[in-house]
């Protein structure tokens, strides 16, 4: 692809191009400089660890024929640039990152109907809850998360909760390959502050609760920031999905304008909290009970009784939200909350 085509919607400013810029062809993009290859473009990451813009020599020398920067002095040194080699700065490369791998995979996530959990704890088990939903009823749908990467044909094991930008766009490509409809992804807040969701339209967001995590050098520098950050995803989807019974529940969609719905273990939160009645879903009757040995949930919502092979009351939180989730997507929850009874979420293997 094209330089040019791939800037074509990043501000940017050419510090040294060899050639005419519209005329260089880049054959892979990488933030990691050993997997550098000829005519591929190297994207310096400032992390908590390490600095890509440490490592330019050795992209280089592996055969990066542009680097793309978001600054000149690194180390308290000008940065060196090979003369066959092109240079790109950027306010942010995290950002532009984002941007480019849209472009360079023609942005998949276009075709797909993306569901996004965000929370303190449960993303991992709603995302799955609502992938085997969704497959259950013979709708093929990709799933991202922290348990493993389920892309239609491929799994593949997770190094993050939230993956790269560019990582993020080749699953989508995947997916929409395999024939997949839909993308369940868990969304941490790091991987929002660092643009990894950057230009993604989410269908639904939904929101699990809100706890005291994630403070601290490399992630977050307080608990405001934690929660704003979660907050933001809210601002990219068409419908919001949150924990009634969470304090922080409010927050999440204050000043949002996507479509809100809730979920509920207590009866009388939702007018409350400025949600409409017929967007509440509530349990009742919850018990729990030991049959053959082993732990069991039911709990009724709608009228309709729920089992879940999960034990504990917060997995009839995690159960709520999946299943308020695939109603919000036009599905019978009765239909889809079968595949409860037998759901273990467990770590998947390639």
């Amino acid at each position: 692809m094209k330089l040019s085509v791939l800037f074509k919607r990043i501000q940017h400013a050419v510090i040294q191009m060899p050639e005419l810029e519209e005329e260089m062809e880049i054959r892979g993009i990488t933030c990691n400089s050993q997997k550098a290859e000829e005519d591929s473009l190297f994207v310096c990451i400032q992390g908590s660890r390490a600095d890509g813009h440490d490592y330019i020599e050795e992209a280089c020398n592996l055969g990066a024929s542009c680097i793309l920067i978001e600054k000149l002095v690194s180390g308290g040194r000008m940065l060196k640039f090979p003369e066959n080699v092109a240079v790109v700065l950027v306010k942010d490369t995290r950002e532009a990152l984002a941007g480019i791998s849209r472009i360079w995979f023609g942005s998949p996530a276009d075709k797909l109907k993306v569901i996004g959990v965000t929370g303190t704890k449960g993303k991992s088990t709603v995302a799955v809850m609502i992938w085997e939903m969704l497959e259950s009823i013979g709708q093929k749908c990709g799933l991202i998360g922290t348990i493993g990467h389920h892309l239609g044909n491929e799994v593949v094991t997770s190094q993050n909760t939230t993956p790269d930008a560019f990582t993020i766009q080749s699953y989508f490509a995947k997916m929409v390959e395999a024939g997949c409809h839909y993308a369940v992804m868990e969304v941490s807040s790091q991987g929002i502050k660092q643009h990894r969701i950057d230009g993604i339209w989410f269908e639904i967001a939904v929101f699990t609760n809100f706890g005291e995590d994630h403070i601290g050098p490399g992630e977050h520098a307080s608990l405001g920031e934690y929660r704003y950050y979660k907050s933001c995803l809210f601002e990219q989807c068409r419908i919001g999905i949150g924990n009634l019974d969470d304090a922080q529940c409010s927050y999440m969609f204050q000043r949002k304008c996507c479509t809100k719905y809730g979920f509920t273990c207590r009866e009388e939160e939702g007018q409350e909290r400025g949600f409409r009645n017929s967007h509440v879903l509530t349990a009742e009757k919850i018990s729990f009970l030991m049959e053959g040995g082993e732990l069991k949930t039911v709990f009724y919502a709608d009228d309709r009784k729920y089992e879940l092979a999960l034990p504990g009351k917060f997995n009839v939180y995690n159960a709520l939200a999946a299943l308020q989730t695939v109603s919000c997507l036009g599905f019978e929850r009765e239909e889809a909350g079968d595949v409860l009874k037998h759901l273990v979420v467990s770590i998947m293997v390639s």
